[in-house]
């Protein structure tokens, strides 16, 4: 099997890791979710934490239950046209462009502080909820610690670190391409 199992339910979303490496994917995610919960800088402030929270995870079964984020962006652009498209009303609210400058910001600060390189950037680790929130998800490559950075290849981990410096604009460029 190729692909982790995702179960979403109205306020959480059972992940059960099975592929690549599942053992060590479950604990990148696990450890980073707590470092980024336990050590959150709310810088610029935002009125969410923009990260997946654990609510419990099973070491054994590789598995654990998050919070759901919302929508990923390429299903929240789907379902945006949709709704324009039959001219119906959706339950999102506008999403606020400073807001979401700020979120990025918040989010990217979080990496850097903590020495997080995150290397899954795309449109489905970027979720949307109905209140116009943004969330990155995914961190099961994640590399978490400085320690972590020492192990790569000479180089590599300046470039990891450099990386982080430029999601600002990643990040920006992404999003904006989807809620427009």
């Amino acid at each position: 099997m190729n692909k982790n199992l995702i179960h979403i339910y109205p306020t959480y979303v059972e992940k059960i890791f099975v592929k690549g490496d599942p053992k060590n994917h479950f604990l990148a995610e696990n450890d980073t979710l707590n470092l980024l919960k336990n050590k959150f800088i709310n810088n610029p402030f935002i009125n969410h934490h923009p990260f997946p929270t654990i609510i419990s995870s099973n070491k054994e079964n590789l598995s654990m239950k998050m919070t759901f984020c919302g929508l990923d962006l390429g299903t929240y652009r789907r379902t945006r046209r949709k709704y324009r498209k039959q001219k119906r009303k959706t339950n999102f609210e506008p999403i606020n462009e400073e807001y979401l400058i700020d979120t990025i910001n918040c989010i990217v600060n979080n990496l850097k502080n903590l020495f997080i390189a995150y290397h899954d950037i795309h449109a489905r680790n970027f979720c949307i909820n109905s209140n116009g929130q943004l969330h990155l998800i995914d961190f099961e490559t994640a590399i978490r610690k400085p320690e972590d950075y020492k192990k790569r290849k000479p180089g590599q981990a300046a470039y990891c670190l450099e990386r982080i410096e430029k999601y600002k604009d990643e990040f920006k460029e992404l999003i904006c391409n989807y809620i427009t």
